[in-house]
């Protein structure tokens, strides 16, 4: 019987995968009990070939692959019997439609989620099930991101591993907002409950927020397992992550409010509504300004020297609230 699936949808990211699975090639696989479960969305890459020649030395790809995955330390047939299932998307979905799509060919009690770009250790399975006894109960693990050259994490890295879950002690209850696909545990029936993941939501981060929340309704409750640790290969910028900010505030906050209102005052989206109680005037006119966007460039220039939280804090405001501000006042002229 197969107790654990673990899913890791991937589009265009081979390598970052092939690091993934190197991580899951030295769980225990449970006596069995484990499966891993990869939804291809529609890749472009080589990523198929590389899992076709890893799983088989005698599969026939392009040379480039073969080199691609021996580069990755992989080497050919080196899974062959790792309990690998892959789930190919004919074209690009998004993310929780790839998820959607690699659960229905799931087998495992408890659902496993995990990012392609992130590694964990041998016994992450044991960290992320530690203490959870009920089918309601949801493991949150940890997620730190890798150093790069040099051994040094960038102060805007510092500050993202900081939030979220990360702010509670291990074996914390997590609010639902703080949910997350890239390391998290759920069980099978708890998922199906909810309707899995809202496929309308493909872009950056909302998926993660939505599940949480249906989650919760469904009557789960998240714990912090803070050893288990999902390590990511951060390869964005603070500035890339603040784009991803401004996409998430014009294109994915409007569809949270229908189905989860009560997020408009958890997000304080009201401090920059002047038709609000809430409502703030000098944010209002820092984000009038742009002055997200000044503040970002400097903290490029600077590597985020002498930045502290709660400069981060606002600068990360700024652009997800400030992106629905314009969004909410297009959407009143239309109206108008």
């Amino acid at each position: 019987m197969i107790r654990y699936s673990v899913i890791v949808p991937t589009y265009n990211d081979g390598t970052l995968l092939l690091r993934c699975l190197r991580s899951l090639e030295q769980l225990p696989q449970c006596a069995g009990e484990l499966e891993i479960v990869i939804a291809i969305d529609g890749s472009t890459d080589d990523t198929r070939e590389l899992l076709a020649l890893a799983r088989d030395s005698q599969a026939s790809v392009p040379e480039a692959s073969r080199q691609r995955l021996l580069a990755a330390s992989v080497s050919p047939g080196q899974w062959a019997t790792l309990p690998l299932i892959p789930v190919d998307l004919e074209q690009n979905r998004g993310r929780s439609a790839a998820r959607n799509a690699a659960v229905s060919q799931a087998k495992g009690e408890w659902l496993l989620f995990l990012d392609a770009d992130l590694r964990v250790s041998a016994d992450w399975v044991i960290q992320l099930s530690a203490g959870i006894t009920s089918p309601h109960e949801i493991g949150i693990g940890s997620m730190l991101y890798e150093s790069q050259e040099g051994g040094c994490l960038k102060s805007y890295q510092r500050y993202l591993q900081g939030r979220g879950p990360a702010k509670l002690p291990d074996g914390a209850s997590v609010p639902a907002r703080y949910f997350y696909t890239c390391n998290s545990m759920v069980h099978r029936e708890l998922f199906l409950s909810t309707g899995g993941f809202d496929e309308r939501l493909r872009v950056w981060g909302g998926e993660d927020i939505d599940m949480g929340l249906r989650l919760e309704a469904a009557g789960g409750r998240q714990l912090h397992r803070k050893r288990a640790v999902g390590l990511h290969a951060q390869e964005r910028s603070f500035t890339a992550h603040c784009r991803n900010l401004v996409t998430f505030g014009e294109r994915v906050i409007p569809l949270l409010l229908e189905a989860h209102p009560q997020l408009y005052d958890r997000l304080q989206l009201g401090r920059l509504d002047p038709s609000s109680a809430q409502f703030s005037s000098p944010l209002r006119l820092l984000s009038a300004l742009g002055a997200e966007r000044a503040l970002c460039r400097m903290e490029e220039l600077t590597n985020g020297f002498l930045f502290p939280d709660r400069l981060y804090d606002l600068i990360v405001y700024l652009h997800y609230a400030g992106a629905y501000a314009r969004w909410q006042d297009a959407k009143r002229k239309e109206t108008s």
